[in-house]
């Protein structure tokens, strides 16, 4: 009997699983509770390991999904970013797929590009967060980035800075990104 043991799905889950069974209309005293955890074990094994899953849960979540490409070479990397061993391209199952507010997006549905970026005249740092505001002291507009609005000393320019703008950066070479600062 093939082992099952590394694919039962968490307690949540399971008890998910049973919350919809009985919202369905089975009676709780009919769920054979020994079963839930083998029968979803068993299903995530299929959806996880074989390419029926894959198309199932590809459907599923409207995700794309391709074997790797014979003209490549796969390499799984250990902890720290070393090769750690070869993979055939037949192994690799590629998956992409985009979830926008919950709703399902198709890859090709979603345009990505870049932000302009352009030069904070508060800090001089180049950036996609900079805006142009009005300088109320010298009555001429100024680009200024997130952060240097978030401390500007004039309380409309302030009003223009976006608290969480910096926190959910994703720009790792700006210097006001938290992770590169230190900051919580």
């Amino acid at each position: 009997m093939e082992k099952l043991d590394g694919f039962l799905p968490p307690e949540e889950i399971l008890y998910g699983i049973r919350r919809q069974l009985v919202n369905a209309g089975v009676r709780e005293e009919d769920i054979p509770t020994n079963w839930i955890p083998a029968i979803a074990a068993a299903f995530s094994k299929v959806i996880s390991t074989k390419e029926e899953g894959y198309n199932y849960i590809s459907n599923l979540l409207n995700f794309h999904w391709q074997k790797g490409k014979i003209d490549k070479q796969y390499t799984i990397l250990n902890e720290i970013g070393q090769p750690a061993k070869d993979v055939k391209p037949g192994s690799v199952y590629i998956f992409t797929g985009i979830l926008v507010d919950g709703e399902k997006i198709h890859p090709q549905q979603l345009l990505i590009e870049d932000l302009p970026i352009f030069k904070c005249d508060g800090c001089g740092i180049r950036s996609h967060c900079v805006k142009e505001v009005v300088n109320w002291k010298r009555d001429s507009l100024e680009s200024l980035c997130n952060m240097c609005l978030m401390y500007s000393d004039d309380i409309k320019q302030k009003q223009e800075a976006d608290m969480g703008l910096c926190e959910g950066c994703s720009d790792l070479m700006c210097i006001h990104n938290p992770r590169n600062t230190g900051a919580p």
